[in-house]
């Protein structure tokens, strides 16, 4: 059920959740998506791990959602291991007060992200109009997948790829290729080489990841 829900408005005047706004900003590195109507911009795991992993900057914050209660509703350690993603995306869509509802469920954690529809659980647009679809736009930032050499893979248009440059090197048939440099925190292209740079084809507007001879 949803009833109960939280949906007070959230604090952003406030110094600290501003200074949290500012690290997003200032943190996040230029990717690539295939649709080129979105900003591709991600902030890394860690640097986001790293900011709540700071007692003063998380606990202030959830002190300033939740205005100061006695106890709090939900734990440092909870979103610390599951929910760090999901929390920063529920205070930039200003929903922030909800994260102890996600917290009940492990359809709404970080391992299921990115969310391509409602998964279970999920807070009903009765409840909250639009949170799914501002929700969906905002996780993009957080959720630059790791990139490996398994079998081909196709993302969502809108999933950012931690490529931080790309030089083209020809064009062949319907496929343009580029030199690429991965973000080192999500190049798990080749563990035994130091060099991080590597090939991809981009073919219409979907893309992929390969190493080229």
């Amino acid at each position: 059920m949803d009833s109960g829900l939280p949906g007070a408005r959230q604090p952003n005047h406030e110094p600290r959740l501003q200074r949290f706004f500012q690290f997003v900003e200032d943190k996040s590195q230029p990717g690539i998506c295939a649709d080129e109507s979105k900003t591709a911009v991600f902030l890394p795991e860690t640097d986001l791990q790293e900011y709540f992993a700071d007692d003063d900057q998380l606990l202030g914050i959830l002190k300033l959602i939740f205005e100061n209660p006695t106890t709090l509703p939900i734990r440092l350690r909870s979103i610390r291991s599951r929910y760090t993603k999901v929390f920063a995306i529920l205070l930039c869509v200003d929903r922030g007060d909800y994260i102890p509802h996600f917290e009940h469920y492990d359809s709404l954690s970080d391992e299921k992200l990115p969310f391509d529809q409602p998964p279970d659980h999920f807070p009903s647009e009765i409840t909250a109009p639009s949170f799914f679809k501002d929700f969906q736009e905002r996780q993009w930032r957080f959720c630059a997948p790791r990139l490996n050499f398994g079998r081909s893979k196709f993302w969502q248009p809108a999933r950012v790829l931690p490529i931080t440059s790309k030089e083209p090197l020809g064009t062949g048939g319907s496929a343009t290729t580029f030199k690429i440099v991965v973000h080192p925190e999500y190049n798990e292209l080749d563990a035994n080489r130091n060099n991080k740079e590597v090939k991809y084809s981009e073919f219409f507007q979907e893309l992929y990841v390969r190493v080229t001879s």
